[in-house]
């Protein structure tokens, strides 16, 4: 069967025989199969065609038309017919995709984001910049996405028509106008750099007159009118900010100028609160104060904002509401709840000092472009020994070695330590007063970036690329050192260290965890005669090196060199981006190799607030954590904060994880603070990170920890599901690591995880799906303040591209097992695992239930645990109206809490209880029977354990692991109606012909 094609790209190309093959090249590499490439080319009097025509003979995924096309944009909606994929990319012919794997990355959130535009970041032109991160409405007025960020799913051109040719130059500015501002195009922001883009390229036009022309009806059509009238008034807002006495280093923005009104309002309603409880306060004061307040109520921009500010007020009172219907289960676990550390918000943080494209060298593939390495050799045979191993095993890029020998060192030993190292190197051996000149002619002749250095021992793990990414990423920067630290700074900083942490930091652990920062600066490195490294930009060197008269050595010429690039600021000239460290002598001896007391490091000089030190203190405190680990496993376990059988089931996992030596980073949605929340928790530290971005936390796992499991517990309640899925396989890929699913509900199907229906009843999974989603359109169950208008076909597609990438999926019970393959036919049967809870946590009392003299007569109907609407709570309120009204001989016990409340003389409610208590509370109330009353099928059921462990007899309906497990058990009573007269009678009659009571 053929593959479906996931990604079309289109190319469209004239005379681009320069650069179409590296285009090319750049596709074809790609680790995803699924995609084709389409190419209209303007009838092209170069080489374009043949080059395309040899690559299309080997591939049949490469398709080619040579035709006369009006412009470019006329060439891409022909394109755009042709093309197959359920994506559209449209790559420039004299533009590449960054890597490899950029589709396959990229791919995961294609399939599971629910989205019609999903857009990245792209490499742009030599200067080699990341552009442009996450766009905004105000962003979008002055500069576009580029084009060869996005991805276009193939059905919005049929929503919204093709590009307009009458815009040679910015019709995809236009375009993206269109969508992004189009309240039913969905779009989302990945931080991945999608293409390395050339804005010179021959398709690259610079000037659209009509765009000119036409630019402000543009953003009148296409704009939010409630934006553009806030845009407007600009100057408006600042006046009001300035009349209300706001602090003036407030920023007013689009996003929060509702809020600072508010504000304004708040404080001015305050302030007249506190006149008018002042005795003898001015009647001129509150004048004034009545004044400030009306002329905001008054104002033209207070009128314009109304529309949000009603939206506003909704919000509010629909998060209030949602509050108290989801925090009935957030109570139950108040006791067993993890003791949360100090939360660290990271959201301004990372948005300051960290950039999508760096990151931990474990976690990048290594750099594959040339560079040149000079090394200097003066120390010992032995020292030289040290340092050239460590090249041999260190260096990971392509590169050309060339060693230079002074006097004091013999040739012929280096070339038998590169010959057994198997370094192919050059060795010049200089001497006397022209060795500066003749390394000058060598650095000067470099084809590549090049490194020199001399008195080094040893480079770490990547050095080369640490410290050339720099330079590559930005050609106006010239050079880059590492810094060299006193051997006392190093012991002092390790003390602090030891003291605040309690655990060891080694150099290279400084290094690692400092160059996941985009740092440009060290204003208190310093370079000692004895031992130095530079990293060199050749472009700048061929053009500004000159070797100056004076100069008596090669290194006090490149100082000179440096110091004369005036025109590059300062903060670029000397960037600190690695730290060379390594172990000398025997295997015995492994200190720190040091020459001369000195060592090369990257602690890098921030000068944040105290709120960022804080920030900094806790992710090396997360990085040295997960470094000093020795257990066998890191977990990344994600669950909701909702409370629940799923929370009791983390809470006890992580527990016994603990205990193991084991770490967990526990991955939540705080939903009452809106906020995303990573926590670390070790035997002896805990540390808490959080954040309003999602993104934010892929980063931190990424950069800062060692995780080499995954457990996806749960994730009802996180707002982005599609993303936080897609984020989670980005993660499971980039690190090689193992991901595993746990079913505790039905998430994982229906967004209505307790598969109840619109009219409350269970579905049992209806086969045909437009029954679903019609149920989708009608349901008013609490899920659908969570995910509104969800596509239930959608839903499924997503979740199930998830669960084929987990490497395992456990079950609880083999009801929910047979529910799962039931909506997912294509998951293999020995995928899933079926794993029951462990419940062995009381100890079972042999004692029988004493009933009162005035009670032998009557039933006790028990019901075990905290009981809302999908737990029953209905049917109970159903069965007591029935007691009362026909004066049936029947009690009822709640053992927990049952919601909503109800007052029936026939019902006790115990409230909430340990388990320590439960079978005293029970035979305290002389229960007969128990009910399991769930009216959704459970995905394991503790409290029909408990029970059956206990001995009692016990009823429940015919669904789910309640009913699975009652259905075998000797004293168990299936109800197979889902209805209250009906359970009420046949637990009477099953009584009655157990003998227990007479009925």
């Amino acid at each position: 069967m053929k593959e479906k094609t996931i990604i079309s790209i289109i190319t469209p190309c004239y005379n681009s025989a320069k650069n179409i093959e590296e285009c090319l090249k750049s596709v074809i590499h790609q680790t995803l199969i699924a995609i084709e490439h389409i190419f209209i080319d303007n009838e092209s009097i170069d080489q374009t065609v043949g080059i395309i025509e040899k690559y299309a003979t080997a591939s049949k995924n490469i398709k080619y038309i040579s035709e006369k096309y009006t412009g470019m944009y006329d060439a891409i909606n022909k394109e755009i017919s042709l093309a197959k994929g359920e994506w559209i990319y449209i790559l420039g012919s004299d533009d590449t995709l960054y890597s490899n794997t950029t589709l396959e990355n990229i791919a995961s959130r294609l399939l599971l984001d629910d989205t019609d535009v999903v857009y990245g970041n792209v490499v742009w032109g030599k200067e080699k910049k990341i552009y442009d991160g996450l766009f905004t409405y105000e962003k979008l007025l002055s500069r576009n996405i580029c084009q060869r960020g996005i991805f276009y799913k193939k059905e919005i051109f049929n929503r919204l028509g093709l590009f307009d040719t009458r815009y040679p130059a910015f019709a995809d500015w236009v375009y993206t106008i269109k969508w992004f501002c189009d309240p039913h195009i969905t779009h989302s922001y990945t931080e991945e750099i999608i293409a390395n883009y050339n804005p010179d390229g021959c398709l690259a036009v610079t000037t659209d007159q009509n765009f000119v022309i036409d630019q402000y009806r543009i953003i009148e059509q296409y704009f939010p009118k409630e934006f553009v009238k806030i845009f407007r008034l600009e100057k408006e807002v600042s006046r009001l900010t300035e009349s209300s006495k706001l602090s003036a280093d407030l920023v007013i923005s689009l996003d929060t100028t509702v809020e600072h009104l508010y504000a304004c309002i708040e404080k001015l309603e305050s302030e007249n609160a506190h006149l008018n409880h002042k005795l003898g306060e001015s009647r001129s004061e509150n004048a004034r104060r009545d004044y400030e307040l009306n002329k905001i109520r008054n104002s033209v921009i207070w009128k314009a904002v109304k529309p949000l500010r009603k939206l506003s007020r909704s919000i509010r009172k629909r998060t209030r509401w949602i509050k108290s219907r989801l925090n009935t289960s957030g109570k139950i676990n108040n006791d067993a709840t993890l003791n949360q550390a100090l939360p660290c918000n990271i959201t301004e943080f990372f948005n300051s000092y960290c950039t999508s494209s760096q990151g931990l060298a474990g976690h990048n593939e290594p750099e594959k472009t040339p560079v040149d390495i000079y090394i200097i050799l003066s120390s010992s045979i032995s020292d030289t020994q040290l340092l050239c191993s460590s090249i041999a095993q260190n260096t990971t890029e392509p590169c050309t070695i060339t060693f230079f020998i002074k006097d004091s060192l013999d040739a012929d030993s280096v070339q038998d330590i590169l010959e057994k190292l198997k370094i192919n190197g050059t060795i010049i051996e200089i001497s006397g007063k022209n060795q500066t000149t003749l390394l000058h002619d060598q650095l000067s002749n470099s084809d590549n970036h090049f490194i020199i250095a001399e008195g080094i021992t040893a480079v770490p793990m990547g050095w080369t690329k640490k410290l050339l990414s720099p330079i590559r990423e930005d050609d106006t920067i010239v050079s880059t050192t590492p810094s060299f630290r006193d051997k006392s700074f190093f012991e002092s900083a390790v003390s602090d260290i030891i003291k605040k942490f309690n655990l060891h930091a080694s150099k290279e652990c400084f290094d690692d965890f400092f160059y996941s920062f985009d740092a440009r600066e060290d204003n208190c490195s310093y370079l000692p005669e004895t031992s130095w490294c530079y990293a060199i930009n050749k472009d700048r060197y061929k053009v500004s090196g000159q070797l100056h008269e004076h100069t008596e050595s090669i290194r006090e010429h490149l100082v000179y060199f440096i110091a004369q690039q005036t025109r590059i600021p300062k903060n670029k000239a000397l960037i600190i981006s690695s730290c060379f460290t390594s172990t000398s002598g025997s295997a015995a001896d492994t200190r720190p190799a040091l020459h001369n007391d000195h060592f090369f490091s990257s602690i890098i000089s921030f000068h944040p607030g105290e709120d960022d030190d804080r920030v900094m203190d806790a992710l090396f405190s997360l990085f040295l954590c997960a470094s000093n680990e020795s257990s066998a496993t890191q977990t990344l376990f994600i669950d909701h904060d909702l409370g629940g059988g799923a929370n009791l089931y983390s809470n006890k996992f992580i527990e016994e994880k603990i205990k193991c030596g084991d770490s967990i980073f526990l991955y939540t949605y705080k939903y009452q603070e809106k906020i995303y929340d990573l926590t670390s928790i070790s035997q002896s530290r805990k540390v808490s990170f959080q954040s309003k971005q999602l993104e934010h936390i892929t980063q931190l796992i990424l950069r800062f920890t060692k995780i080499n499991t995954i457990i996806f517990s749960e994730s009802v309640s996180f707002p982005r599901v599609y993303s936080l899925l897609s984020q989670i396989l980005s993660i499971k890929n980039r690190l090689n690591i193992t991901l595993t699913a746990l079913i505790h509900d039905y998430f994982y199907i229906c967004p209505s995880y307790t598969l109840l229906d619109h009219n409350d009843e269970f579905c049992n999974l209806p086969e045909n799906i437009s029954i679903c989603q019609n149920c989708m359109a009608e349901h008013r169950g609490d899920f659908t303040l969570l995910y509104q208008n969800v596509e239930i076909v959608l839903w499924r597609k997503k979740w199930l591209y998830f669960l084929m990438n987990c490497d395992a999926i456990i079950c609880f019970s083999n009801s929910s097992k047979h529910l799962l393959l039931k909506a997912y036919a294509d998951i293999a049967d020995d995928k899933v695992a079926v794993i029951p809870h462990n419940v062995e946590h009381f100890t079972k009392k042999e004692a029988e239930p004493t009933k009162k003299a005035c009670d032998k007569h009557r039933v006790t109907i028990g019901v075990l645990g905290h009981i809302g609407m999908h737990k029953g709570s209905l049917i109970i309120h159903e069965m007591l109206q029935i007691i009362m009204d026909e004066n049936r001989q029947v009690n009822m016990v709640v053992v927990g809490l049952i919601t909503p409340e109800t007052t029936n003389p026939n019902l006790s409610v115990t409230g909430q209880y340990a388990h320590s208590e439960l079978q005293d509370i029970i035979h305290s109330h002389a229960v007969d029977i128990f009910l399991m009353p769930s009216i959704c099928p459970e995905t394991f059921s503790y409290t029909t354990h408990e029970i059956i462990e206990m001995g009692y007899p016990l009823a429940a309906f015919n669904i789910g692991a309640q009913g699975e497990i009652v259905a075998n058990y000797e004293k168990g009573l299936i109800l197979h109606t889902i209805d209250a007269r009906f359970a009420l009678d046949a637990i009477e009659n099953h009584l009655a012909s157990l003998s227990k009571i007479p009925v």
